[in-house]
């Protein structure tokens, strides 16, 4: 065992500062992995928003063929 106090409190100085940056480490990493998934996240969102955008405007424009279309042949 240990006898003297002074051989002690360094290597509980150790094992202390270890630990917290084994945590530390631990807890960044998962912060900065959520942060970029949540960007990746925002990124697909937009490019769903967009394609819901322009397959719309298709829709529209078919819409308006198709309209076309029944004018002239009803004639």
């Amino acid at each position: 065992m240990i006898e003297e106090a002074q051989d002690f409190i360094p290597i509980s100085m150790l094992l202390s500062a270890a630990f917290g940056f084994l945590i530390g480490d631990a807890f960044g990493d998962s912060t900065r992995h959520r942060k970029c998934l949540e960007q990746i996240n925002d990124d697909l969102r937009d490019q769903v928003e967009k394609a819901r955008a322009f397959e719309q405007s298709i829709h529209r424009e078919l819409k308006q063929q198709r309209g076309v279309i029944t004018i002239c042949t009803s004639k």
